[in-house]
């Protein structure tokens, strides 16, 4: 043993190790929120969860396959529930499945409860490999207000014009991760890295001033709308308020706006 240890000890360690079983998860950062003057809110990060199938837990033992099927169904009845079981039972070794994505916490939530109502096995659930990975997702309570100030992010975390883009480094933060190992003793061993999340932006625009400027441009809109030519009543047109003293920005605003929930909606083009 001592020769084996010192002359083929590290190969060997090699080989124990690959026989290991290793995961991780990932650990989601929450982007820092964009508040006005007095700090109400005009971007936020909202949790939302994905639904994550592990067909190979599912798999383990024959009794936990009608059990989570069966909850799955009454749970989420958007599923297509054919996809699902073909999927389980061709890919026995796939870990990583998601059907559904930004789920509510109200929707897991009811998953949750079917899972604790179903009949337990040696006072465990027969419910097995469902998890629910968190996301989050950028929402902008106010719509289309300071649409041009605030601007939007991408999928990514990604800002994309605005406040969003030019504070992208400082609203993001780091990604954290789970790891998880079977130890010596075959014990599952978990190691956390804490995500870190992102600062709030404290702008100088004030709510109530930018609804008032986006109220008028839009009156001035209407009010002259195919007046000298078919569109809208100028090609562009915008308003910027700031205090004097200080040349902080109490407003900033341009006709036509656009939806930052729906960024993709091309309505807002109707008329240019």
């Amino acid at each position: 043993l001592i020769y084996i240890t010192k002359e083929d000890g590290t190969r060997y360690n090699k080989e124990i190790l690959k026989q290991q079983k290793y995961d991780s998860t990932t650990i989601p950062y929450k982007r820092g929120d964009i508040v006005d003057a007095k700090g109400t809110k005009l971007a936020v990060s909202e949790k939302y969860y994905n639904l994550v199938i592990d067909a190979s837990v599912i798999n383990y033992e024959e009794d936990y396959f009608e059990p989570t099927m069966k909850a799955l169904a009454q749970a989420f009845p958007q599923l297509d529930m054919q996809t699902i079981r073909r999927h389980v039972k061709t890919n026995t070794k796939s870990a990583y499945y998601v059907p559904l994505k930004l789920l509510s916490y109200e929707e897991k939530a009811v998953f949750e409860d079917i899972k604790k109502a179903q009949t337990e096995k040696d006072g465990k659930s027969l419910v097995k490999g469902i998890w629910f990975e968190e996301e989050y997702k950028r929402v902008y309570p106010f719509n289309t207000l300071a649409c041009d100030v605030i601007g939007f992010t991408g999928k990514d975390n990604t800002g994309t014009y605005g406040l969003e883009e030019y504070y992208n480094d400082v609203l993001n933060g780091t990604t954290g991760r789970e790891y998880g190992y079977l130890g010596d003793d075959s014990t599952l061993e978990r190691t956390i890295k804490p995500a870190v999340d992102g600062y709030t932006i404290h702008s100088t625009i004030d709510v109530n001033i930018q609804s008032i400027v986006e109220k008028y441009l839009y009156k001035f809109n209407e009010e002259n709308k195919n007046a000298v030519r078919t569109g809208n009543g100028a090609e562009n047109v915008g308003c910027v308020i700031m205090e004097i003293n200080t040349g902080n920005v109490l407003a900033m605003a341009s006709y036509p706006n656009f939806d930052l929930n729906n960024t993709k909606n091309t309505a807002a083009l109707v008329g240019n």
